[in-house]
Formats: C-alpha cells, structure tokens, sequence
C-alpha cells in the first residue's frame, strides 16, 4: 500500500515511469485536488482532505513501489495521468448565451411543427371544400400534398432528433499528462496533393507535444511521388519517427482508393521496427494539427473503454483553430 494522502499533483506527475512491458491501460484522473486512490482496479482522484491510497485490488500484501507507466505500478499495466483542465470541454469556444439560447430549442421546434400542422390542415381542407364545390377531383393538388409532406417529414423527423439530443454537454476537457503516454501511429494519407502541402502536415504532425519515442509518422503516398518521396526522406534523416511508403498497385486489382491507402498503412506499420502501436490516427494531406491534439483526444479512448473513435473540430485556414475534443 502506498500512502499518497501528502503527494502534490507534481510528485504524482514525476513519479510516472517509462517501460516497454504493456498490457492494459489504466489512468489517473485528476483536476486541481491533491491525490489519488485506487477503487476496484480503477483510478479516479478524491479531494485532499480525505484520506487517499494506492493499492492492488487483488494482492494486499504486494511490495511497495513508485506508481509506474508499466511494471512498477501494482497493476502491472501501464498507468496514465489524464487531467481534467475543464468541466466542460466548449468552455471558452462556446459563449454563454448561445448555450442557453440552444435550451429553448425544443421550444420552437415544436411551436414550428405546430404551425406546419395547422397550416397542413387548413391547405386540406380548401382543397376537399373545392373539389366539393366543383364536383370533380383536383389529382395534381393531392400530388403537391405528398410531395410536400414527404419532403416537410424528413426535415421535421430531424428536428425532433436535434429537440431530444439537445442537452448540457457531460464531457470534460481532458489532457494526458507527463512521458508515460501510449504509442501512436499518425497515418497521413496523400494522393497527388502539391508537395508543400503534405510536408506542412508532416511537419506539424512530427511536432506533436508527444514523446517522440512513442509517435510515429507515416506518409501513405498513394500517387508514389518522387517529389513527396525525396521531401519525406530529407525530413526523416532528422527525425527516426517519420516513415515514407506507397503501395504497390495491380492492374486489375481492386485498389479501394483511401480504404486501401489506409489498410496498407495498418500493413505497413506491423512490419517498422519498435513495439506496436495502441492508436491508430489517421490524416488527410491538408490537416495541420494542433501540438495538443494528440493529448486532447487519447484521454477520452483511454477512460472510456467502450470508445473506439474520436475525433475534433475542423477549421480552414481562414479561421482560429479550435480543438475542443
């Protein structure tokens, strides 16, 4: 058992290790209190007043050792330290009022279909007290009024999905902090765009706040460039983790365009020296990524078992980047 009741967020932080036997994950959560503890197997942070351990749920009478990245933590699997910076991960993008503009949402929605009802209504009954009075069927009128509610359903159906998802956000804003990270393979895909633009991404990518012993960066060229080829290599000479291949394509053989781009990718990775990867992150040729954005998005899969995908906002050039995984 290891007593953490006196430990500062910084010794907890100093305290993760770096090692190459990797099971599972787990991962310490904390925002601004004092220490953690251990409930179950899993990790979450308690305020500093109360008393706090680390222990091994299933062999009390363990040795004492250092919370580690891998086989020194009483877990024996990798333990990652995910702080939560926000309660809410739009703080600061999304301003006040236009959260609580979006909370009258159901509100008008209904009040809209509301309207289209008495409108649909009304549009029906002219047309039955016409054709009453003309003592004939207007067919090209019943038409318009299928056409139209066909149309009119569909777009109201969304809405009512929009009115019922629409609640407060419940996702904090979260970052995995210190060297003990999971290994990642950044898979940039890229087929005939100019040069200058695939090296931009390459470059960002490569520059990721990220220890670089656990990232690797690897450009799928999909139109086998000379130019993308050469400018790669040039950039790899300085840095180990960035890798260059293009696939060989059949004629004949279905190639599945960026599929298939992205399968050799997975291919090509299980064959690079080094241990395996944990996530996979996959890029287009233009998306230049925040230094962040890998320690935004990874604690997100890392608490939640059952998520298998996330992704962030885009933004074009012309406008501020805002990555609020």
């Amino acid at each position: 058992m290891i007593d953490m009741a006196s430990r500062s967020d910084d010794s907890i932080k100093s305290s993760l290790l770096d090692d190459e036997s990797s099971h599972s994950a787990a991962a310490i959560t904390f925002s601004t209190l004092d220490t953690v503890t251990s409930v179950g197997g899993l990790i979450k942070y308690v305020p500093a007043q109360q008393p706090s351990t680390v222990q091994s749920p299933s062999q009390d009478d363990a040795p004492q050792s250092e919370i580690g990245c891998f086989g020194e933590n009483p877990f024996r699997d990798p333990l990652y330290a995910v702080e939560t910076v926000e309660d809410q991960d739009d703080a600061g993008y999304v301003t006040t009022w236009r959260n609580k503009l979006s909370r009258i949402l159901p509100l008008t929605t209904f009040a809209g279909i509301a309207t289209y009802l008495l409108y649909f209504a009304f549009r029906v009954k002219a047309t039955v007290d016409s054709q009453r009075a003309e003592h004939t069927v207007f067919p090209a009128a019943w038409i318009f009024i299928a056409i139209e509610t066909g149309m009119k359903f569909q777009g109201y159906l969304f809405q009512l999905l929009q009115c019922f998802s629409a609640r407060k956000r419940q996702r904090p804003r979260l970052r995995v902090v210190g060297s003990c990270v999971p290994r990642v393979d950044v898979l940039i895909t890229c087929a005939g765009e100019d040069v200058t633009i695939v090296l931009d991404t390459v470059k960002a990518a490569a520059d990721l706040d990220w220890p670089r012993d656990r990232l690797r960066v690897v450009v799928l060229d999909d139109k086998a460039s000379v130019a993308v080829r050469r400018e790669v290599q040039l950039l790899a000479r300085n840095n180990s983790s960035i890798h260059y291949t293009a696939r060989e394509k059949v004629a004949g053989v279905p190639h599945h365009f960026k599929a298939g781009n992205l399968n050799h990718g997975l291919s090509y990775v299980e064959g690079l020296e080094g241990c395996k990867a944990e996530y996979i992150a996959a890029l287009d040729a233009d998306m230049i990524v925040e230094r962040q954005w890998l320690r935004a998005l990874i604690p997100h899969l890392i608490m939640d078992p059952g998520l298998a995908l996330a992704s962030s906002p885009q933004a074009g050039p012309s406008q501020k980047l805002r990555m609020t995984p």
